[in-house]
C-alpha cells in the first residue's frame, strides 16, 4: 500500500474512534496485531478493544483530534490529543468529572492495509496531575 493509502487508514481508525465505533476501529488491524506502550506486555486486539472500551467509559465525551500524521513506507505517525471529562473510573480512579486535555504519538506498522504493530505513547504524567492524583509542580 501507498503512504498516502497508509495515512488515509490513521484517518479512518481515528474518525471510528471518535464515533465510538470500536468495531470500526478493529476493522482496520491485523487479527495478529500487537499493541505496546500501554502496559507492561504487549496487547492483542482482544485487549486493545477492552482498554479503549474502559477509557471510553472513562470518558464519555472525549474526543482524539489529529494534529499531524505523517507516513513512509509501511508506517504512520499520528500526533494526537484526547479532552474529555473524567466521568468514570479508570486506573482506578474514581470519576472526578474534571476536563482533562493530553496529547499523544502513534507509529503504526501496516501490512497490506491493515495495522500489524502499534507503538503507542501519551502523556500519563499531565493525565494523572489533571486528575489530581499527582501534584503539578509550583512554579
Amino acid at each position: 500500500m501507498s503512504a498516502e493509502n497508509n495515512k488515509r487508514t490513521a484517518h479512518r481508525i481515528f474518525a471510528a474512534l471518535n464515533d465510538r465505533d470500536l468495531g470500526g476501529v478493529t476493522s482496520y488491524f491485523d487479527p495478529g496485531a500487537c499493541f505496546y506502550g500501554w502496559g507492561p506486555q504487549a496487547l492483542d486486539v482482544h485487549g486493545y478493544t477492552t482498554t479503549m472500551s474502559e477509557l471510553l467509559e472513562a470518558f464519555p465525551d472525549s474526543q482524539f483530534p489529529i494534529q499531524d500524521v505523517i507516513a513512509e513506507g509501511d508506517r504512520v505517525v499520528t500526533r494526537w490529543s484526547m479532552a474529555g471529562t473524567h466521568g468514570g473510573e479508570v486506573f482506578g480512579i474514581p470519576p472526578t468529572h474534571r476536563r482533562v486535555q493530553i496529547g499523544g504519538t502513534a507509529i503504526d506498522r501496516l501490512r497490506d492495509g491493515r495495522v500489524a504493530e502499534i507503538w503507542e505513547v501519551f502523556d500519563q504524567l499531565t493525565l494523572m496531575q489533571q486528575l489530581g492524583v499527582v501534584p503539578t509542580p509550583e512554579k
